[in-house]
Parts: structure tokens; sequence; C-alpha cells
């Protein structure tokens, strides 16, 4: 695609794959799976000239909101990039967070509604309806 083909472009990218992955804020977000030419090391430097050299190229709506570089990215035996199963690793990771967040905020909210729950006893011709 667009995105992918701009990413070409950028001197240190070998390989790029683009899939939209689940996102809290935008519910789907554009990330970039980059694999780097040889010389290349993948760190913050290089992940921002990445980013500002998509900006200048492409619409602020399509540039990537996450860059993950990778040794390798998932090849049918023609050489196409498998790109649902990168899709499929972002859903389980993206699953794994939710379940931990979710747990956390229902421990936290259990916690919370003891501390701030009266203790009222009851007796059988006493309880409300």
């Amino acid at each position: 695609g667009e995105i992918e083909d701009c990413l070409s472009k950028h001197p240190a990218v070998s390989m790029a794959a683009v899939v939209g992955v689940p996102d809290q804020l935008r519910t789907v977000a554009v990330k970039a799976f980059i694999m780097l030419r040889p010389g290349h090391v993948g760190d913050p430097a290089l992940e921002e000239d990445i980013r500002q050299f998509i900006r200048r190229r492409l619409s602020p709506h399509e540039y990537p909101r996450h860059i993950e570089f990778r040794e390798s990215l998932p090849m049918t035996v023609t050489g196409k990039i498998r790109r649902g199963d990168l899709r499929n690793e972002e859903f389980v990771k993206s699953n794994a967070d939710n379940k931990a967040r979710d747990k956390g905020a229902h421990t936290q909210a259990t916690a919370a509604a003891r501390r701030t729950t009266p203790r009222t006893t009851y007796g059988a011709a006493e309880k409300p309806r």
C-alpha cells in the first residue's frame, strides 16, 4: 500500500508491512513492522527519523502510530508478507493487555467497594428488599 511504499523509500528500511491494530483511543491504529537494512539499529532516534520521513510525505491520518522493528517478517512460500499473522499477534497482545487491565481494575474496584461499604448486619425481619 501507499504507507508501505513510503516506508520502503527510507534509506534504513529493507522491508515493511503495515496493519491495523486494536487501539484504546482510536479503536484501530496503524502499526508498521519494519525490517532494517544491515548496519542500522532500531533505536528511538531512527524511529523518530522514520516518523518524520513519513509525515513529510503522507497525510497525518496515514502515518503509523506504532512502529516495531523486527529481524524478520512472516512470509509465504512465494515471498509475500503474511499480514494476517501480524494482525493476529497484535490481537492476542491486545486481549492479554485488556484482561490484565480489566483484572487490575476489577481488583481495585472491589477493594474500594470493601473500604467504603458499611458492614451492616440485618436480622431476618429487618432485611431490606
